[in-house]
């Protein structure tokens, strides 16, 4: 039987991959957090069944996914590896990472904790000419919690995130630096417990 041809989609079915960019669209208007934008790529790329979809075509579609999160600040790396290959596949791929990780880092940046010092640090793992930095990213300190901003650069393909979560972004074009911290720290109060009434 013919696999269909990308996306996939039967005649007169409306595109994913428009019905994605639609709702991370809405989703960035109405202030877009990264989980927000997690939840999207993941509804849409679960409707994807991994059988109907030739090997490259498959590699376009986690591709296309891929950029999708870096642009709205998620890691979906672990699932578009699910989709892309088969189980056998990769349990090869987590042995050969396990025993050549140290030798696939391509550079490494970090900067320090704006509350506890600590170096905040990414593992960049791959780097391509055509990819802007558009979004301020928004993390959280593993070690004390706080919000900081933080800039990867441009020309990020892959990464890896070691002593932080990733928790939103905010668009270059929208916010200066100096707006972004502010913006920042009125997410990180939003979010912190009040603190109970005494008596």
């Amino acid at each position: 039987m013919e696999k269909p041809a990308f996306p996939g989609r039967k005649p007169g079915r409306p595109n994913p991959f428009t019905e994605c960019a639609t709702n991370l669209l809405l989703t960035a208007e109405e202030g877009f957090s990264a989980g927000a934008c997690k939840d999207i790529l993941l509804h849409y790329l679960g409707r994807l069944v991994q059988s109907d979809y030739l090997p490259e075509d498959r590699e376009l579609i986690c591709d296309t996914f891929f950029r999708l999160s870096l642009i709205t600040g998620t890691e979906i790396r672990r699932e578009l590896d699910q989709f892309q290959y088969s189980p056998l596949l990769r349990f090869l791929m987590r042995i050969f990472n396990f025993f050549w990780q140290t030798k696939r880092v391509f550079e490494v940046t970090s900067q320090p904790c704006s509350n506890c010092r600590q170096p905040l640090t990414v593992h960049i793992l791959e780097k391509a000419p055509d990819i802007p930095e558009s979004n301020w990213v928004v993390v959280s300190c593993n070690v004390c919690g706080a919000y900081n901003l933080f800039s990867f650069g441009p020309q990020i393909n892959r990464y890896r995130l070691v002593s932080f979560k990733m928790i939103g972004g905010l668009k270059k074009s929208a916010y200066s630096a100096s707006q972004a911290m502010k913006k920042i720290k009125e997410l990180e109060n939003s979010h912190k417990s009040p603190q109970p009434k005494q008596g």
